[in-house]
């Protein structure tokens, strides 16, 4: 099982009767196009990765799973949203998908859990020639982590970071909490991601009960 944790665990399975009726659109008129289009690049990076060729193949349900994970690794990049996404790892293209979200949050935990409930847990870390060495190795060994022009994994998280630094101020005039800065970064993208937003926080951890980062949990 491999998690994009920052606090609780969440299944994505809990979106099973939500969303199937999601249609992603593509407006002419967005209320901030750079932010829509940095989002919407990051939903098509994460299907792509998961799919290939085929991104444009898959259904509403998955489309909108996409995006909320777009929504979280951006918004992350603002303040980190207390929520994890997880799934089973035989269901390959949702595992590669929370993978490469994983890998677009520099502060992202990530566990592997052979068992529904593990009784231990071991820290995987690396040193620092460990880091550097894969730095060097990110760009010639992740090929996959490619979709047509779209870059690697680093060049976009470079690229969410310094857009997010553009309007870290902007975005928290709205509120700091986890919950008014997903709120914030949706309305400020406008078209469908304020929904995806009210999804996010609806089948997710209630963000609105966490506060400067502190755990709330599902009755």
């Amino acid at each position: 099982m491999t998690y994009i944790k920052n606090n609780p665990p969440q299944a994505a399975t809990d979106l099973a009767g939500g969303v199937n009726g999601y249609t992603p659109s593509y407006p002419q008129h967005a209320t901030d196009q750079l932010l829509f289009l940095l989002l919407d690049r990051i939903s098509a990076w994460l299907l792509g990765y998961a799919y290939g060729d085929f991104r444009e193949t898959v259904s509403p349900r998955c489309r909108m799973l996409a995006d909320m994970m777009a929504l979280t690794v951006y918004a992350s990049a603002i303040a980190p949203v207390p929520m994890s996404f997880g799934t089973l790892g035989e269901d390959l293209p949702a595992r590669r998908m929370l993978d490469a979200a994983a890998s677009l949050i520099p502060g992202c935990h990530v566990r592997m859990c052979p068992a529904s409930r593990p009784t231990a847990h071991t820290d995987i870390s690396t040193d620092a020639t460990d880091k550097l060495t894969a730095q060097i190795a990110e760009l010639p060994l992740l090929p996959a982590l490619a979709v047509s022009d779209r870059g690697t994994a680093a060049t976009l998280r470079r690229d969410i970071i310094a857009d997010a630094e553009e309007r870290r101020a902007h975005i928290l005039s709205n509120g700091k909490q986890p919950a008014q800065v997903v709120h914030s970064v949706a309305r400020i993208a406008g078209v469908r991601w304020p929904r995806v937003s009210e999804l996010l926080l609806k089948f997710g951890t209630p963000l609105s009960n966490c506060a400067n980062g502190k755990e709330a949990t599902r009755g």
